[in-house]
């Protein structure tokens, strides 16, 4: 039942917690198994009960999934954080990344050991003092900046309904999609007509199948401005905070930006080699985009 999920999340916490504490207290002096193992098979209940709620949550949300999934945002961030950012334990996988024990290691060990270092890093273990406790501050805001925008993008998508009286608007839609949008209608308190929705199954076949071009401007619109109504859930603001503290955080990392920080885990590497690479392929395409 819903009521379950908050003290599941709390007790797979505190198991996690112990997990780690484990680790950063092992006397045994570092070593691959003892740290870069234990580290990687610890949280594996949290993770099993976060699997269990986002998919429930993701599916078929609702009140009580969503006041959970907020009041959890933050907490969960500042458990990563707790990890992330733990100088002991940071201590304990550089040790082991440094020790001659990594050339002997091979194949999936070695990239778990280049990996967890990597991660860390990139995290801000490194960060030290007033810097280390605004990245802790930068990521919370951002774990309920993020979960406000997720709830308003599903308020927009919920609200919004294409509300069709003439039948001849209807006449060339698939059976089954009139059959559906005859029934939202209904489930919307109209006495008529039919509703179609910015629901995958209901605007996909609406766009495809759809004569009427005013009718498929409206719903994809309706798709497109989701969050950007200036109304109760509009996300510009939103969107404009997170951009700030992602640039911040970033600098605070080393990077110049978001976008160079984003980049450093991936093949690429930099923006400048993206833009080079799509230079190469797609001159117009980049000309275009750059105006």
């Amino acid at each position: 039942k819903n009521k379950h999920y908050e003290p599941a999340f709390m007790y797979a916490l505190d198991v996690n917690n112990k997990e780690i504490e484990a680790i950063t207290t092992n006397t045994d002096a570092p070593t691959f198994e003892n740290t870069i193992v234990a580290l990687e098979l610890s949280g594996s209940l949290l993770t099993k009960v976060s699997n269990v709620f986002y998919n429930l949550e993701s599916a078929n949300t609702n009140d009580s999934l969503k006041e959970i999934s907020s009041k959890m945002a933050p907490i969960l961030s500042e458990h990563n954080d707790n990890i992330s950012l733990n100088e002991a334990l940071f201590s304990r996988i550089k040790t082991v990344y440094e020790s001659p024990e990594k050339a002997s290691l091979q194949g999936e060990d070695l990239r778990l050991l280049n990996e967890t270092y990597k991660n860390f890093i990139r995290a801000g273990a490194d960060v030290k003092g007033e810097d280390k406790a605004r990245l802790k501050e930068i990521n919370s805001r951002l774990a309920v900046l993020s979960r406000s925008f997720g709830d308003n993008l599903l308020a927009e998508t919920n609200d919004f309904e294409l509300y069709v009286t003439d039948e001849a608007d209807v006449a060339e839609l698939p059976a089954s999609l009139v059959a559906m949008a005859k029934e939202e209608a209904v489930n919307r308190g109209h006495e008529k007509g039919w509703v179609f929705t910015l629901q995958r199954p209901s605007i996909n076949p609406f766009l495809q199948s759809s004569t009427n071009r005013d009718l498929r401007r409206q719903i994809f619109n309706g798709y497109a401005m989701r969050g950007n109504n200036d109304n109760a859930h509009d996300n510009k603001a939103v969107l404009e905070e997170m951009v700030n503290l992602r640039v911040e955080r970033a600098h605070i990392l080393g990077f110049n930006s978001p976008a160079e920080y984003e980049l450093s885990n991936s093949v690429a590497e930099t923006p400048e080699a993206v833009f080079s690479f799509m230079d190469k392929l797609w001159p117009s395409a980049l000309a275009m985009a750059t105006q």
